[in-house]
């Protein structure tokens, strides 16, 4: 085989940077949202680029299959972003996924392949090659014609800024999931709770901490220094989904406050209140107050 030329490695380099990019956006997908099929994926595309980028013969075919990976990786994390269920997928869309994985699996055989190994040409002989190469394209080609895939550019520039684009959007839809989770539970056994018995239970049901922080680490240090003074009263603000609820949970959990305030640790959810007299009796409960005491 020739030598690649400088344009299929500038080719491959772009490809790799964009397909690095989108593996690590959709392994915080599946960390988070467990759905099926996705683990596989992320771990098979992270094998098949490093093989891509080895290969000794059919590169161009071994990039192109690559890229058409690309395009769906990024499909399929738009379809957590666009879900109208907390992320959750239809049957018949996690069948197609499925589908993909398989398609997935072929490629990374296919590329394995044009590694200029003897033993492997030993069992993968030209005409076996083609009908393997056929195969996998007709598997991408019925998932791109599915998902309906929008061509993504591989200019550096433009792939880049779409990359950080989805890895923000991704974020802020585990945040406001996060959100929400620890919103209906608390909203759930409090309604299901006399006020002592809410007052009695409020330690014991501290949301957790948050698996997956990123991007509010001075805030954190700010709201800890704060409390270094009292009273301290802190508020975070911001629109939906922008991570409040799981920054107070760092908060809560956070080694320096939980050595200072231990078991006087509470955690209040208070999106059902509208009035700051609302507010202060839902916060008097949980702290064991009763109406006649804030009189």
């Amino acid at each position: 085989m020739p030598t690649p030329t400088v344009g299929t490695h500038a080719r491959l380099t772009d490809v790799a940077t964009c397909v690095s990019a989108a593996i690590e956006t959709l392994e915080l997908v599946s960390g988070t949202l467990k759905t099926p099929f996705l683990s596989s994926i992320a771990s098979t595309s992270r094998s098949l680029l490093k093989s891509v980028e080895t290969v000794k013969q059919n590169k161009t075919d071994c990039i192109h299959l690559l890229e058409q990976t690309h395009q769906l990786l990024y499909a399929i994390i738009a379809l957590h972003l666009r879900s109208d269920t907390g992320g959750e997928l239809s049957p018949i869309v996690l069948n197609h996924i499925g589908s993909f994985t398989e398609t997935l699996q072929k490629i990374h055989h296919f590329v394995e392949a044009q590694q200029d190994k003897g033993w492997l040409k030993q069992f993968f002989r030209q005409a076996e090659m083609a009908a393997l190469l056929k195969a996998c394209n007709i598997g991408l080609q019925e998932s791109l014609n599915f998902f309906q895939i929008q061509a993504i550019s591989f200019a550096i520039d433009a792939a880049q800024d779409y990359a950080h684009k989805t890895h923000q959007e991704v974020l802020e839809m585990i945040h406001s999931l996060s959100d929400m989770h620890v919103s209906d539970t608390a909203s759930s056994i409090n309604r299901g709770l006399s006020s002592s018995e809410s007052s009695s239970m409020s330690i014991s049901m501290l949301p957790s901490e948050p698996q997956i922080f990123h991007g509010r680490d001075l805030e954190l240090t700010d709201i800890l220094s704060a409390f270094q003074k009292e009273p301290t009263r802190i508020a975070i603000l911001g629109a939906g989904g922008m991570g409040k609820t799981s920054l107070a949970r760092m908060v809560v959990h956070h080694p320096e406050v939980v050595a200072r305030y231990d078991q006087r640790r509470v955690f209040v959810a208070c999106d059902t209140t509208t009035t700051q007299v609302e507010l202060a009796a839902l916060i008097g409960a949980h702290v064991g107050l009763n109406a006649a005491d804030s009189r």
